[in-house]
């Protein structure tokens, strides 16, 4: 099954039923897109079923999280 749910307390992102995120750092969700955390709209963005959709979000966390590293 799909679903996409944050939890920024534990620094964890559940994708799917076998994909997780976890030890996403706190300065990650402190990023801000306007008055929205970054993460949570790209999250919003991209809630979609498709597995090519999936793949895009991956990547999307994946240069979020880099782009809050390099910071």
């Amino acid at each position: 099954m799909y679903r996409v749910i944050a939890y920024a307390a534990n620094g964890t992102i559940i994708l799917d039923d076998v994909t997780t995120l976890e030890g996403v750092p706190k300065i990650a969700w402190e990023y801000r897109l306007g008055n929205r955390c970054a993460l949570e709209w790209i999250l919003d963005q991209y809630k979609e079923k498709n597995l090519k959709t999936r793949q895009l979000l991956k990547n999307s966390i994946h240069i979020a999280l880099q782009i809050t590293k390099n910071r």
